[in-house]
């Protein structure tokens, strides 16, 4: 077995002949249930048929020899049990875990970010804030000496901090900036000025600003550029949203955003443009989970049951079966207070057509049968 991270790469280098490597970023992630979609999604799997998910992921990583790069886990130490599974499954499976945290697995070994030496981390320093146009004086030294001191000589906190500017951000520039820690999974100029209910053009510049500080990144596209935050930098901006009283109502609008992204998809997707809109779909994935979460949180069920019967399509086909279940099924959970036509649609067009698709035909039935004994199912 290797004793070490560079003996594990070692290994999957000399047999790369026959050996992938797929690195994903579990920051998105919220709910520690998705992480097998999340490695499947990564995989080009999808759940169709009666296989369960987690059955056909370790079915097709038995016989394969694979190093999964997940970044970020440690929000998801609950699905370590299901990780440690899959290693369990597959002999030919490698995992490299980037987490502030250990997973505490049997075949776990550790491996810890050493700090960096003293000089090396005021290079560092020094290097991150030219590259962030921030001008240095030599007689800085001793100061930015003194930084790195108390940010422990750790590479990523030093990085952080030489590019962290702010307190230099204009009013608008920090409000936008954190507005945008609503997001997951990245958003569009669209998104971000609906959210923060700005123009468009300014929200550009706003943007710009953000890009020149080292605040959020941003990855070309086919059709419009996508922006991004780290995910520590999204934590400092949830701080500074919730300090400024604003969490609840940014949220709701993140939330209304792509409730009517659903409204807008629905219909296109039974035509000829439905493989381009399941790609946004899927590429908006994370937000919109953080769309329903959200509205289930604040007893928007109505609003959510709209939005899971506009969606049962684009999870049917991508194969996000079993997650979608599992939203009408805490729904339907809430009983008497589910409203009769928001039931109706979760029994009809979520609860009933996804149970078919994975080969539970009485439970389909029966939420079907319960459906159209309903005076609120719509009729045709």
């Amino acid at each position: 077995m290797p004793s070490s991270v560079h003996d594990v790469l070692a290994v999957f280098m000399e047999s790369k002949h026959q050996a992938t490597l797929d690195a994903l970023a579990l920051a998105p992630v919220r709910d520690p249930a998705l992480v097998e979609a999340t490695i499947a999604e990564a995989l080009g799997l999808r759940e169709l048929g009666t296989r369960p998910l987690a059955e056909l992921l370790r079915h097709y990583l038995r016989a394969r020899w694979v190093l999964l790069v997940l970044d970020n886990a440690e929000h998801l130490l609950l699905a370590a049990p299901r990780l440690a599974a899959l290693l369990a499954a597959a002999p030919g499976l490698g995992m490299l875990v980037t987490s502030r945290s250990p997973l505490r697995l049997q075949a776990e070994q550790v491996c810890s970010v050493a700090p960096l030496a003293a000089p090396a981390a005021v290079e560092l320093f020094l290097q991150r804030a030219a590259q962030a146009g921030a001008v240095t004086p030599a007689s800085a030294s001793e100061v930015v000496g003194r930084i790195c001191q108390r940010l422990d000589h750790l590479p990523l906190a030093i990085k952080l901090a030489a590019a962290w500017s702010h307190d230099l951000l204009t009013s608008a520039e920090q409000v936008l900036f954190r507005a945008l820690a609503v997001f997951t999974g990245g958003w569009t100029l669209h998104a971000a000025a609906a959210v923060a209910r700005v123009e468009e053009a300014t929200v550009l510049e706003l943007l710009t600003a953000l890009l020149d500080n080292s605040l959020i990144t941003c990855e070309s596209q086919a059709e419009a550029p996508r922006f991004a935050m780290l995910d520590t930098i999204r934590g400092y901006a949830t701080e500074q949203l919730h300090a400024s009283g604003e969490h609840d109502a940014v949220r709701d609008r993140h939330t209304a955003y792509y409730h009517d992204l659903t409204l807008a998809a629905s219909p296109t997707l039974s035509s000829p443009a439905q493989p381009d809109v399941l790609d946004s779909l899927e590429l908006e994935h994370d937000n919109l989970r953080a769309a329903l979460r959200r509205l289930l949180d604040v007893g928007a069920v109505e609003d959510f049951a709209d939005a899971c019967s506009r969606l049962w399509m684009f999870w049917t086909i991508r194969g996000h079966l079993a997650e979608a279940q599992g939203w009408a099924d805490e729904a339907l959970a809430t009983g008497g207070t589910l409203p009769a036509a928001a039931r109706a649609k979760l029994l009809l067009l979520v609860a009933g057509w996804i149970r078919y698709p994975r080969g539970q035909y009485d439970q389909a039935a029966a939420r079907l049968a319960e459906a159209a004994s309903s005076p609120a199912t719509p009729r045709t």
